[in-house]
Order: C-alpha cells, then sequence, then structure tokens
C-alpha cells in the first residue's frame, strides 16, 4: 500500500470503498489480487490485519478492475 500512497487515497478509491462498505485498503487489496498479485501486509495493528484479511470477501466487477488499472498507470 505504500508504494501507491496516491492510488490509496484517491477520491475514486474512496468512492468505491463506500459503495461496498470497505476501507480503500481492503478495495487496493481486492484489485491486487483481482489482477494476480499476492499482497503482502506489514501491519503491527491487529486491526489492519483484520480489515486485510476481510478484503477476501471483496469481489470487484470487471469494469472497477479496469479503471483502478487506470488510476494505478
Amino acid at each position: 500500500l505504500t508504494a501507491n500512497l496516491e492510488v490509496l487515497h484517491s477520491p475514486a478509491i474512496a468512492e468505491v470503498a463506500h459503495a461496498f462498505s470497505a476501507t480503500p485498503a481492503q478495495i487496493v487489496f481486492s484489485f491486487a489480487r483481482a489482477v494476480g498479485i499476492v499482497p503482502l501486509t506489514g501491519t503491527a495493528s491487529l486491526e489492519h490485519m483484520r480489515q486485510d484479511l476481510a478484503s477476501s470477501s471483496v469481489a470487484l466487477p470487471a469494469d472497477l478492475i479496469e479503471a483502478i488499472k487506470m488510476l494505478a498507470g
């Protein structure tokens, strides 16, 4: 997540997160998995770890995956 802070904090990701009742980090983790990347978390926070693991239940539709790809460049 720290490599893509601009994407993580973008209004578009915030909007998607709100629509999915998720955190922006959960959207980024879900996106990463959708494009074949295994996301790694380095958090020491138990709550953040729970949120990171819960991101596996967020399924993004193909059109949102493509839109996020455009954000990430």
